[in-house]
């Protein structure tokens, strides 16, 4: 399937260049729902290695991995299954693997790999389905065993039963007569076993012959096309200053209305009617000039750091009478507050 060309996003789905028409034959949308008598176990998932978690950057690799080997040792299990999995690009030719070691006759610190499971993935993936594969694939082999997977969304899913995509492997671990432990263990801090599995999924991605499924999931295609199309570079430097530090999950945790969103998007751009320079390109027998300081033209700059009107309440929600035009992303709360202050308010002359 290729996209055709035309402007705008659309016109750039064209640098998707090539989706298999294979992935017409799309893996069904689950919407069941697993019963909720029967005699099921309960399954341990931990998605940090402490209580209170901190963020990965902000700790040393030393003291990950001493932690992460702490957290194997403490569950105390016959065998510890370390589950990887990847994709080239995030999306595309993925692979699986899992690393089957012995406690017994081995620690976490020196693994005694009895097996290594190797699947190859699909032409069109994302590293979230490879790492469920792979924890499908150490399903096969649990007894009484531990489960170790350095995918920590896959681990945070897994906590909630009702989450369609990883429903039927819950449910599975839920039926095991062996009792489960999903750990999370951060990747690439020296975890031998960890190490493996990263190593095995390489390999598997690279496995001739057909993948272990022809099926396609929605997810994972729609991920592609995602990551293929890009924004065109932000060019204007207002704007550049704008968006530098852009989060999109900042806007839909603030912008609970449409208009909420259409009064931040307006504040960014500067096209605002209540900016009167802004008004002035568009009504000429309006004054461009600031109402509360004479001679300044009032533009989405001068209102944002200048204007005298705005100095207590600028002070009041940024803690600065100069914030930077960042604070248009970086504090959407706070700049919708002031502008329904200062700007939505203000007088006609």
């Amino acid at each position: 399937a290729v996209v055709s060309t035309q402007s705008g996003h659309y016109g750039r789905g064209l640098e998707v260049k090539y989706i298999p028409n294979d992935a017409l034959n799309r893996l069904p949308i689950d919407t069941s729902s697993p019963q909720p008598w029967g005699n099921k176990r309960h399954v341990e998932v931990h998605y940090n290695l402490d209580e209170e978690p901190q963020h990965k950057a902000d700790v040393p690799n030393a003291v990950l991995q001493t932690r992460a080997l702490e957290r194997i040792s403490e569950h105390d299990a016959d065998w510890v299954i370390y589950t990887d999995g990847s994709a080239e690009e995030s999306t595309m030719n993925g692979g699986s693997a899992a690393v089957i070691s012995d406690s017994i006759m081995g620690t976490s610190l020196h693994p005694h790999v009895v097996e290594t499971i190797k699947r190859k993935g699909r032409p069109l993936t994302s590293s979230y389905e490879e790492e469920k594969a792979a924890m499908e694939s150490a399903m096969t082999w649990v007894e009484s065993n531990i489960h170790r997977t350095d995918c920590k969304s896959l681990c945070q899913t897994l906590c909630d039963p009702l989450f369609c995509t990883v429903m039927d492997l819950r449910h599975r671990m839920e039926r095991a007569l062996p009792e489960i432990v999903v750990q999370w263990i951060p990747a690439h801090v020296g975890i031998p076993g960890n190490e493996l599995a990263d190593k095995a999924t390489k390999e598997a991605c690279s496995l001739s012959g057909p993948p272990c499924s022809v099926s396609f999931m929605f997810s994972s295609i729609k991920y592609h096309i995602k990551q293929t199309i890009k924004d065109v570079e932000i060019l204007h430097e207002r704007t550049k200053i704008i968006y530098k530090n852009y989060k999109p999950k900042s806007d839909r945790k603030i912008c609970i209305t449409r208009a909420d969103q259409s009064l931040l998007a307006r504040l960014r751009s500067g096209h605002h009617l209540s900016f009167r320079a802004y008004k002035h390109r568009i009504d000429q027998t309006t004054n461009p000039h600031c109402l509360f300081c004479p001679g300044e033209d009032h533009n989405l700059e001068h209102w944002l750091t200048k204007c005298a009107q705005t100095t207590g309440a600028r002070m009041r929600i940024f803690g600065t009478l100069d914030p930077s035009l960042q604070v248009l992303t970086t504090n959407p709360a706070g700049a919708l507050e002031l502008a329904r202050e200062t700007l939505l308010s203000a007088p006609e002359p």
